[in-house]
């Protein structure tokens, strides 16, 4: 993938991970949902920073690219 495409795809889970970081901030929460939320956003900021640093390959690979 080139590294445009990954920055752009980065920057959209960062969004979403704030776009859920705001909106976890209304009502009377229980711990399930609280847990529910962090989780979600420990995802997104993960996945983030896997496409914007990309340290293990997995971005610039292509799985569906034959071999031959």
């Amino acid at each position: 993938m080139e590294p445009r495409k990954r920055v752009i795809l980065a920057a959209l889970w960062f969004v979403v991970a704030a776009l859920i970081a705001t909106t976890a901030t209304g009502g009377v929460d229980s711990t399930i949902e609280f847990g529910a939320r962090v989780v979600a956003i420990g995802l997104s900021v993960f996945l983030g920073f896997v496409y914007l640093l990309d340290p293990w390959g997995v971005a610039s690979r292509n799985p569906f690219e034959s071999s031959e």
